[in-house]
């Protein structure tokens, strides 16, 4: 019985934590660096991506977040040629939307970037009988 109140909680704690919305993003400019922490919301990228106009970098921290946002921030990435540097950590929109389109990708000792697949990816496999 205990462990299935454990199991219980352990399956609801981390839904009743989805439910809350997430910090908003903390984006800031110094000269020719972006600085970016956050999630990626559509907010947070109608904010970012004026400050990427002209900036040489932009220094993000970010676990992911909204699939649209992370590729419009990609598409500015793209166009004004900004880099990137991963500052601790950049999953995954973050990774695939973000920092897989720069073109000069800058990734510090200890800093991570996490890809992951997605359920399209799988279907796909299973399709082509991989």
């Amino acid at each position: 019985m205990i462990s299935s109140v454990r199991l219980l909680l352990s399956l609801l704690v981390p839904l009743a934590a989805c439910s809350e919305r997430p910090p908003e993003a903390t984006i800031a400019r110094d000269g020719g660096i972006v600085r970016y922490s956050g999630m990626i919301t559509p907010e947070s990228a109608t904010r970012l991506i004026p400050l990427l106009r002209g900036a040489d970098k932009l220094v993000i921290y970010s676990q992911g977040g909204n699939v649209d946002a992370g590729i419009q921030i990609g598409n500015a990435i793209v166009d004004n040629g900004t880099a990137v540097e991963v500052q601790t950590l950049c999953s995954s929109s973050c990774a695939h939307y973000i920092f897989a389109v720069a073109t000069e990708k800058i990734v510090p000792d200890r800093a991570a970037v996490l890809f992951h697949t997605s359920p399209f990816t799988w279907d796909r496999l299973a399709r082509d009988g991989r």
